[in-house]
């Protein structure tokens, strides 16, 4: 698909070069009837659909997918536990070695495959030309720049993209250090916005020291451009304190580039003061002298707060908090809602986007330090909340704001572990209603080898602690022929070709009503990483289940799965509350299905994750008007402007809501 319609599609725009009208109106009434009915899409202007866009619409839904094992996981109701398993182990047999296709024992008569359900998600879109499109791409470059964290791969190549195209220019700051790594072997010039330290983060990131040795790695990839860039680049980066290990680490590569030793040291490093005031039982001063220190007192907080007992002193601590960062404040925000006394506590790590966890031991949990009570979360958490939302309501108005309620469900974008972006793809915690009792998760692939989808299903009381997923669990390739659910959650079976689908389907009231809260759906590369071919995962709302395999008309949202990695959880159901999670977190679990990615997601369906949510946040920005038609800023996800004037921002359109977030005081 054409990368500018990529990059319009979650902003409710297709992108036509030429713009010009249909002259054949018969073709143009039947391009449009078309859209609406195979793809729930209505067209703002329809006398410019033309044969291009229907091809840019089906590159984005997909009209037509690769089959899956069982045609509809409905198939399977008609089939005995013992015939499943039978078909399986024929199948595996026969086709061992080569991608594996059914082979059918059993010869059933099942419902008709085409019949096609009422269930339709409406999306509006307006086809807009070149000059439409550069102004949204240009304002995308600027909402990119902003973000203060890793772009996902995606998002790289949407940067790249825009960046190659000419959107950038030099007055734009890119917030986030790491994101003007990438465009080091394009513009040399940007390194004067880095020091010292980030040179050596850029440089661990060229440099493997697992795989070879660090002279070794350079001498590999000294011709690359990118080292190109960092051999540049070490003359125009600025002097910054530096740790021990990274003034150990710039003196290596100093010698390595220059032939000379390196005559970096840490000793303006703060960490090397703090402990004397640690030793003398002043936190309140350790606290104060870390604040001096850039965001350090911000990432080291709860070491601070969990040594003193005294609110006063917690309060005073609290309030040296710099808060013109409001990123960092949202994430110590759920890192202290995170933390339970006396309970095993999740960590979370994140390098290149993908997820790796370490659950704390009973030992780890006994000898714990930083550990704070119940009692004094509460009260901590609701001080940092008032300090963000005392942030918010000192900057700039944004005017008249209507917002429309369900953006009390979309949550705050600071996840730094995304996937990337898709179709109607909210930012992480955020919650899709649903009113349907049923629910089609599908996965489909092309251009990989055997990727697997499966589902995890919990009761409230295995989500406590540690998660440990048993066989019961599941519904997947391995589990698909027992019924562990019986007919309240079905699974098409397993597709291991290089293009494929698979699907379950979810009731979601019987199984609510079987005691189960959670349903995490989850992707696995068996035959590798993803970081090849196309891997799309999503769900279906249905009404009725017993329906044709795939519609796109009701597609409710859909994820691309790109990463080095082979794990990835795109969303859970709340199938108490009836509301979808989205959690799009990619995982470095090596296991086929592994609890670790549950341990990972379950963040995602705590209730606080939405306490302060998008639309609190626009409460502080503006005023709140009724009426979309009075409003400078529009929160809707289908409204249209009715003049130039007008700013539209979709639930889904990430990029303009993470530049509200990073809003800067003038």
């Amino acid at each position: 698909m054409d990368m500018i319609t990529k990059l319009l599609i979650d902003k409710n725009y297709l992108y036509s070069e030429n713009m010009v009208v249909n002259p054949d109106e018969k073709q143009r009434s039947y391009f449009t009837a078309f859209l609406l009915i195979n793809y729930g899409i209505e067209i703002t202007n329809p006398e410019y659909v033309t044969s291009e866009i229907l091809s840019a619409v089906d590159d984005v839904f997909h009209l037509h997918v690769p089959d899956s094992f069982y045609e509809s996981p409905q198939d399977t109701k008609y089939f005995s536990t013992d015939e499943l398993l039978l078909e399986q182990l024929i199948s595996y047999f026969i086709g061992y070695g080569t991608p594996i296709k059914r082979i059918e024992l059993f010869k059933k008569v099942l419902p008709s495959k085409f019949v096609v359900g009422d269930e339709m998600v409406l999306r509006t879109y307006t086809i807009i030309g070149k000059e439409k499109a550069d102004e949204v791409l240009k304002e995308t470059m600027k909402n990119m720049c902003s973000y203060k964290r890793p772009f996902s791969v995606i998002e790289k190549r949407d940067f790249l993209f825009l960046y190659d195209e000419g959107y950038f220019s030099d007055d734009l700051e890119i917030s986030c250090k790491d994101n003007i790594f990438l465009l080091l072997s394009r513009n040399i010039s940007l390194a004067g916005r880095l020091d010292k330290k980030d040179l050596v983060k850029y440089s661990i990131s060229l440099f493997n020291e697992i795989e070879y040795g660090l002279d070794e790695a350079f001498e590999k990839r000294k011709a690359t451009p990118e080292v190109q860039s960092l051999i540049l680049a070490i003359d125009a980066v600025k002097d910054c304190p530096l740790s021990k290990k990274q003034a150990k680490f710039y003196n290596k590569i100093v010698k390595l580039i220059k032939g000379t030793k390196g005559k970096e040291t840490n000793a303006k490093s703060p960490y090397s003061h703090l402990n004397l005031f640690i030793k003398r039982g002043d936190v309140v001063g350790a606290a104060r002298y870390l604040s001096k220190q850039g965001s350090l007192l911000e990432r080291n907080i709860k070491f601070f707060i969990s040594r003193t007992d005294d609110y006063d002193q917690i309060r005073e601590i609290l309030n040296m908090i710099n808060d013109k960062n409001p990123t960092l404040l949202f994430q110590l925000y759920t890192t202290i809602m995170d933390d339970n006394e006396g309970y095993s506590r999740i960590f979370r790590f994140a390098r290149q986007n993908v997820v790796k966890t370490h659950i704390e031991t009973d030992r780890e949990v006994e000898v714990r330090q930083s550990s704070i009570s119940f009692d004094k979360k509460l009260i901590i958490s609701d001080m940092i909340l008032d300090k963000i939302k005392s942030y918010y309501y000192s900057l700039p108005r944004l005017g008249n704001i209507y917002v429309s309620d369900e953006f009390e469900n979309v949550a705050i974008p600071i996840n730094t572990s995304a996937c990337g972006k898709g179709l109607g793809v909210l930012p992480s915690g955020s919650r899709i209603k649903f009113d349907g009792r049923y629910l089609r998760v599908f996965c489909h692939w092309e251009g990989v080898i055997d990727i697997d989808a499966s589902l995890v299903i919990l009761k409230d009381d295995e989500m406590s602690g540690p998660i440990k997923v048993l066989k019961k669990n599941f519904l997947s390739w391995r589990t698909y022929a027992s019924k562990p659910f019986g007919n309240a959650a079905l699974c098409s079976g397993d597709d291991t070709s290089t293009n494929g689908a698979e699907y379950q389907d979810i009731d979601v009231d019987t199984l609510a009503e079987k005691g189960y809260r959670y349903a995490f759906a989850c992707i696995n590369g068996y035959g590798g990483l993803f970081n090849t071919g196309t891997i799309i995962q999503g769900v279906q709302i249905k009404n009725n289940i017993d329906t044709q395999p795939w519609d796109p008309k009701n597609i409710s949202f859909q994820m691309n799965i790109v990463g080095d990695c082979r794990s990835f959880t795109g969303f859970a159901v709340d199938l108490k509350r009836k509301e979808i999670v989205i959690i799009n977190t990619l995982s470095n679990c090596d296991a086929i299905v592994d609890a670790e990615q549950i341990n990972v997601s379950r963040r995602f369906v705590l209730d606080y994750y939405l306490n302060f949510n998008v639309k609190s946040l626009l409460y502080c920005l503006g005023y709140i008007v009724n009426n979309p038609d009075k409003a400078n800023y529009v929160f809707d996800k289908d409204y249209v402007a009715i003049n130039d004037n007008q700013k539209i921002i979709r639930p889904y359109d990430v990029s303009a809501l993470v530049s509200l977030v990073n809003m800067k005081r003038e």
